[in-house]
């Protein structure tokens, strides 16, 4: 919380060091090399998917003709230059439903047995990911609103409840029917933890009580 006789250049240091590490948790790592997903969450997804594709080509099967198609449709989609996790979630969104057509015994609703389901593993590992990010940029988000000065801070409480809003929406991500609507919660999640971010930034500008 914030201290009243902190001196000024202490203050001003904490200040910048807060503002580095929201910007550095936002920025998230990033994999230009794959030219793809902004991140490289989905890599091992990707890898199976693209081994899948490949196994199936020269079949001459109507089902493994149509399967294949499937998943090159799901690659094309991750092969476009993602802007930003929203756009990883929101492709990861579709791809989940179309897998889940392409392969139903593995791509199972959440309160089903998925053990030892390599495409379910996957996506959800791959999801898992993105929470943990989100969860992340929440954290320092918080950090800075305990940091903004005592007193009445519009901005603040604005941030404080974006912040009450990410924790309820990943708190009700299990009780989600499939991992296409996990995907879909992440991408709002994410999406309040940037206007959370703005908010905390705001909220350091409050006066402090005299």
């Amino acid at each position: 919380m914030h201290t009243p006789n902190r001196s000024a250049s202490g203050g001003r240091v904490r200040l910048t060091v807060l503002i580095a590490l929201l910007v550095a948790v936002t920025m998230g790592p990033v994999d230009n090399a794959a030219a793809a997903p902004y991140t490289s969450h989905f890599d091992e997804l990707i890898t199976e998917l693209e081994s899948r594709s490949a196994a199936l080509q020269g079949s001459t099967s109507k089902a493994d003709v149509k399967r294949r198609k499937g998943l090159d449709k799901v690659l094309e989609a991750f092969a476009k230059t993602s802007k930003g996790p929203d756009h990883d979630l929101k492709v990861a969104a579709k791809a989940a439903k179309a897998l889940a057509k392409l392969y139903p015994d593995e791509l199972v609703p959440q309160d089903g047995d998925a053990e030892g389901a390599t495409l379910h593993d996957l996506v959800e590992l791959a999801l898992a990911r993105c929470d943990g990010d989100i969860r992340s940029l929440a954290l320092a988000a918080q950090a800075v609103v305990n940091s903004a000065p005592a007193g009445k801070c519009k901005a603040r409480d604005k941030a404080q409840a974006a912040l009450d809003d990410i924790t309820a929406q990943l708190s009700a991500l299990s009780g989600l029917p499939s991992l296409a609507h996990v995907a879909t919660g992440l991408g709002k999640a994410h999406k309040r933890a940037v206007q959370a971010q703005g908010l905390a930034g705001k909220a350091l500008g409050c006066a402090p009580d005299r």
